[in-house]
């Protein structure tokens, strides 16, 4: 079975730009976010605290990460758009 794609490497190039400062974006706008509940320490003490810092550091950590791995996106879409070229 015969398939064709067609694909706007300008396209591609924009969502692409588009999508790094989206990330840029929600990397700093969490770190943010961090920052100040690290300025928490010594008005807000205790077992609730450090386990409200745990978890919240944790789930930021997580979310940063999957906006760094998606800083990538531009090389990934760069490799299929030149896969389907070939094909």
């Amino acid at each position: 079975m015969d398939t064709s794609v067609y694909i706007d490497t300008a396209a591609l190039e924009a969502w692409s730009a588009r999508m790094a400062t989206i990330n840029e974006a929600a990397i700093s706008d969490l770190s943010n976010f961090i920052n100040k509940a690290n300025e928490l320490d010594g008005s807000f003490e205790g077992t609730s605290a450090s386990a409200f810092l745990s978890s919240t550091s944790g789930f930021i950590n997580l979310a940063k990460n999957g906006h760094l791995k998606m800083s990538n996106v531009k090389n990934f879409l760069i490799e299929v758009a030149n896969v389907m070229e070939n094909e």
